[in-house]
């Protein structure tokens, strides 16, 4: 999905692709130097919790998400 709606939402949205970058980058690493289980999953849930916080903070200032068009 797409980052619409509030701008607290937008800063959550872009914390969580901050997130995903450090997670790819946790996971290049750990290819040649291995990290544990729980720091890789940690870094993985931590994307999914910003995405859900910005959900969340649309729903709580009644902001609506803007689904994505995929028909161009």
């Amino acid at each position: 999905m797409l980052p619409t709606g509030s701008p607290a939402a937008a800063y959550l949205h872009w914390a969580r692709a901050l997130a995903r970058r450090a997670e790819r980058e946790l996971l290049r690493l750990h290819r040649t130097e291995p990290q544990s289980e729980e720091l890789l999953q940690w870094s993985n849930r931590l994307g999914d919790l910003f995405f859900a916080l910005a959900l969340s903070a649309n729903r709580a200032l009644g902001v609506s998400e803007i689904p994505p068009d995929y028909s161009a």
